[in-house]
Formats: structure tokens, C-alpha cells, sequence
């Protein structure tokens, strides 16, 4: 029995590529987590939701309870008092058309402004964010890219 040279090669082939597959195939260890001389990886706090930098602190807008909710933290990443009264958010939903406009008023608390109408998925969009104080004027205005 003798076999034909397109015959050969198309086993060549076959067999080359049996070997090569599985090296190619074959994954990478996982990397190992660096760790800084001095500094514990998990002393770092850990900011809610989108963090925006705002002078020397962090603004933070996360959804809690199905409502938007924007915290302020100093540089050490502590809550701090909002420096705003009120603030108002406006958004585009991707499955609504036209937006969505809330105010976030002051929760018990007194760190945080948390809105009066409920968020829905998918969380994927702008928000265009004001911060007023209590005369009603702007203080800042911020865009976010939200993804939750």
C-alpha cells in the first residue's frame, strides 16, 4: 500500500498539530499578589460605587436600596459631612426613553445624600450631577460614568 504525497502531509499535519494544540492550550500560572515592603494590602478602605476625586477628598455615588446614594470622604478615605444640602442627579436609562431626573436629599445620618426615585437596570449610563447648597445655587457639577 503506498500513500499519496497530499495524503502524508494531511497526516504530517495532524500529528504537528496534536502536539502544538495542547502546548498552546495549556494555561499560565496565576500571577502572585504584590505586596509593598511596609504596607498591608487590606489596610486600604475600600470607597462605595463609582469614586470621583473632588479637591483633597472623594466623592462616591452608589446605589443602596435601589436609590442612588453619594458619600464624601476626606483623603484618608473617612466619611466626612456633605459639604452640599441637597444635589440633584439626571440620567438617560438605557431600556426608558428620555431621562430621569432626582433630587438627593440628606439622610439621617448627615454624611450622605440619598435620591427619592428608585434606579433600575442595567446600570450602565451618565449621570449628570449638581451639588447645591441651601440657597439652591450650584456648588459643583460632575458627570459620572455609572456602572453598577
Amino acid at each position: 500500500m503506498t500513500l499519496s504525497a497530499p495524503v502524508l502531509k494531511t497526516l504530517l499535519m495532524a500529528a504537528s498539530l496534536g502536539m502544538v494544540v495542547p502546548m498552546l492550550a495549556q494555561s499560565t500560572p496565576p500571577a502572585k499578589p504584590r505586596v509593598t515592603a511596609g504596607k498591608d494590602p487590606e489596610a486600604e478602605p475600600v470607597l462605595p460605587g463609582v469614586s470621583v476625586a473632588r479637591g483633597d477628598g472623594w466623592m462616591c455615588l452608589s446605589i443602596e436600596g435601589g436609590a442612588f446614594r453619594l458619600g464624601f470622604y476626606d483623603a484618608a478615605k473617612k466619611p466626612i459631612p456633605s459639604p452640599a444640602s441637597r444635589a440633584t442627579a439626571r440620567w438617560n436609562p438605557p431600556l426608558k426613553t428620555g431621562e430621569v431626573r432626582a433630587v438627593l436629599n440628606p439622610t439621617g445620618d448627615g454624611l450622605t445624600l440619598q435620591s427619592n426615585k428608585p434606579v433600575r437596570p442595567p446600570l450602565v449610563f451618565k449621570v449628570y450631577l449638581t451639588l447645591l447648597n441651601d440657597d439652591g445655587a450650584a456648588l459643583e457639577s460632575h458627570v459620572i460614568d455609572f456602572k453598577g
